[in-house]
């Protein structure tokens, strides 16, 4: 098994794999454009004052 480095442990959660944090990057880059479109607007609390993550 490998898991994070101590340089991603101040954002990832501890004790998480490495692959499953280096998918989901792969995954927000090569969005789709509905993707993109859809947090677009949930960004910066748009959508009601609530604050979303990816």
């Amino acid at each position: 098994m490998v898991y994070i480095t101590k340089s991603f442990q101040g954002t990832l959660n501890f004790g998480a794999k490495r692959e499953i944090f280096e998918n989901a990057k792969e995954l927000r880059k090569n969005q789709t454009e509905a993707e993109r479109v859809l947090w677009e607007l949930l960004r910066s609390r748009r959508c009601g004052g609530l604050k979303f993550r990816r």
